[in-house]
């Protein structure tokens, strides 16, 4: 080589596993609200939490970034409880709607598989 020597580039900080399946799940929840107020099926101050329901997987991978934390299984289980906690809040908001709240119920349940695994899902129920 020329008087350079090849560096390696920095590698990129890697994505938590949960952190694809709470975008996915949150952007659902937000549709069905959207929905739902859009056949006016809910109020209109639902549109708010549809906004959160965007935003908020983002904020959690924010809260994970610290490289002490990244593969902290506290800082996962933290997260998954005010994840079920933000599903409760959306599920009781939208009055107990049977599908919605299903569909809401199922992706809480996903997400602790994916963020505990089999042995901590089968264990919780």
């Amino acid at each position: 080589m020329n008087g350079l020597s090849a560096k390696k580039p920095a590698a990129a900080a890697p994505i938590m596993p949960d952190y694809l399946g709470r975008i996915l799940g949150y952007a659902a929840m937000a549709v069905i609200m959207v929905a739902g107020v859009a056949e006016g099926l809910y109020s209109e101050w639902l549109f708010g939490m549809a906004g959160f329901a965007i935003v908020w997987p983002h904020l959690a991978q924010l809260f994970a970034l610290d490289g002490r934390k990244r593969n902290s299984t506290t800082v996962r289980q933290n997260l998954l409880l005010i994840d079920c906690a933000i599903s409760g809040a959306f599920i009781g908001s939208l009055g107990l709607v049977s599908i919605s709240a299903a569909t809401i119920a199922l992706m809480v349940t996903f997400t602790c598989f994916v963020v505990g695994g089999l042995k901590q899902w089968a264990w919780a129920a």
